[in-house]
């Protein structure tokens, strides 16, 4: 996971592919090498090791069988699963599947941000601008209401090392959410959004 941290995009395929070469049935080897495909673009791949990561988490236990190493996904990466297979299927023009597997991602867990921003640029890919209009504005809540929970104590000592996943979506999110808005041809909704992103 290290490599695909610190960027090393290729490293870290490489490395996933020799995890699961040695352990076929790790989902979380397939997780990770799907999520690192995805940023190298290549979402028909990507879709594949998701698809494959989502099959083990809901079907296998952790345990030794016949001399395999099964690894079930839990909790927080089944989700995560869910939203970048959905991401893959936007990435490949699939809208309705990407709009379930974030709908999925989000039933399982309803503050997740990545689950909607992404929902919301499937829809806006599908041309349902009042539905991203409304996911968009969820991600901008739940983030600007986690990030409001935090005390002004922790921020001073921790605001240096806050993921860029903080910040980031939050901007894009403003960005989609007026594009979606200029589409309904709200330009001064649309212009405050841009403006804010």
């Amino acid at each position: 996971m290290w490599h695909l941290r610190s960027g090393n995009i290729n490293q870290a395929i490489d490395a996933f592919t020799e995890a699961i070469r040695l352990a076929p049935g790790d989902a979380h080897s397939y997780l990770s090498r799907g999520i690192a495909y995805l940023e190298k673009g290549f979402a028909d791949t990507a879709f594949e090791d998701l698809d494959a990561a989502i099959a083990m988490g809901h079907s296998l236990v952790r345990g030794d069988v016949l001399g395999v190493t099964q690894v079930r996904l839990q909790g927080s990466e089944v989700v995560r699963a869910y939203w970048n297979r959905g991401r893959a299927h936007c990435l490949l023009g699939d809208t309705y599947h990407a709009i379930r597997d974030c709908t999925t991602a989000i039933r399982l867990e309803p503050r997740n941000t990545q689950a909607y921003f992404n929902r919301g640029v499937a829809y806006i890919q599908a041309a349902q601008y009042s539905r991203a209009i409304a996911d968009l504005n969820e991600a901008k809540r739940i983030v600007n209401q986690t990030i409001t929970s935090v005390s002004a104590k922790q921020i001073e000592s921790c605001n240096s090392r806050l993921p860029e996943q903080i910040g980031s979506p939050l901007s894009e999110a403003y960005w989609k959410r007026g594009h979606a808005q200029l589409r309904k041809h709200d330009a001064f909704h649309a212009i405050a959004d841009c403006t804010a992103a």
